[in-house]
Formats: C-alpha cells, sequence, structure tokens
C-alpha cells in the first residue's frame, strides 16, 4: 500500500545495443516489466548505456512510466501540448511542483495510514487519539478541552483499577477452591 522501504541499494543495470538490460547485481537479463517490478519492491536503480557507460536512467524509468502494462499514462495530446511547452512554466511545472505534490501526497498517505492502524489496533494506540476531531459540541478554549481530557483519565483509570481489582477477586476465588 505504502511506500516500499528503500534497500539503499542501487542496483546497476546495464542497457546493451540490442536493447536488452542487464542486471548485474542478480546475473540476468530483465525485461522492462521486470525492472519496473524490482522498483516497486524498493530497489534503486541506475541504468547504465553499456558502450557508452552514459547514465540512462532517466531515460529508462520514463519510458516505464509512460508505457506501464501496455496502458499509457498520457494521451498523445497532452504529450505534444509537454513538448511545446516544456521550456515555460509548465517545465518548471514538472521539474519543481509535480516531484514536491507527489512527495507531500506520498507522506500524508502514508501518515493516515499510520492513524488508521492505530486506530484498529489497540496495542498501537497510546492513550491518547494522535489527530484531534472536529466536534461541534466541544468548547473550543483550552481549559475546557483539558477539563474533559482530565476527566476522561480519571474515568479510564478508574475503569483501570476496577478492571484489576476484579481480577484480584476471581484469583483469590480460584487460589480458595485449590485450597479445598
Amino acid at each position: 500500500m505504502g511506500r516500499k522501504a528503500s534497500y539503499n541499494i542501487v542496483i546497476t543495470i546495464k542497457k546493451y545495443s540490442n536493447r536488452r538490460l542487464y542486471d548485474t547485481a542478480h546475473s540476468r537479463y530483465l525485461t522492462i516489466e521486470e525492472l519496473g517490478e524490482l522498483i516497486q519492491q524498493g530497489f534503486d536503480v541506475q541504468v547504465v548505456d553499456s558502450k557508452t557507460k552514459e547514465d540512462i536512467t532517466q531515460a529508462i524509468l520514463t519510458q516505464i512510466v509512460m508505457e506501464r502494462d501496455g496502458i499509457y499514462l498520457f494521451s498523445s495530446s497532452f504529450l505534444h501540448q509537454v513538448i511545446r511547452n516544456r521550456e515555460g512554466i509548465l517545465g518548471e511545472f514538472f521539474t519543481d511542483f509535480v516531484p514536491k505534490m507527489l512527495d507531500s501526497y506520498l507522506d500524508t498517505r502514508d501518515a493516515m495510514q499510520r492513524q488508521i492502524s492505530n486506530f484498529t489496533n489497540p496495542w498501537l494506540m497510546s492513550g491518547e487519539m494522535k489527530m484531534p476531531f472536529f466536534n461541534p459540541f466541544l468548547d473550543s478554549k483550552p481549559e475546557a478541552q483539558s477539563r474533559i481530557k482530565s476527566s476522561n483519565l480519571t474515568t479510564n483509570k478508574e475503569q483501570e483499577r476496577q478492571r484489576i481489582q476484579a481480577q484480584v477477586r476471581e484469583l483469590q476465588a480460584r487460589l480458595e477452591e485449590l485450597k479445598d
């Protein structure tokens, strides 16, 4: 779901003139689809032209993005517009804004997934919600919120004390049964 963990390993891929890709770390030839799967697993790659030793990673990654599973990400007319306007504000949009927007989106999505897992897994909750929820009936003044928090803590402590006392009584009853 979320971003895969980075393995901090850069795999060198050699691209030969016959368009074949060779994974030097695993000593095998790859298809462009297999290279995309390797990246999805969290690996970083560097693609190098086998003759010129030129780094062609960006071109290969663009090809993977644009032609994934036979489905093209952008229409031909959109790509024509990008090519025609790449020097102006559109170029700045793709080089500056889009990467920042994607990073922000992924960070927000990951934070939301952590929050959801905290709500669905009671063992991970820390007694206090990480994100405040909007409550139209709650007084927005800090002293009112602190009163509610302290009363909730008192109630929680009291409930915990009662639960432990019940467990102690149950254990005492079991001990009495074992004596007989």
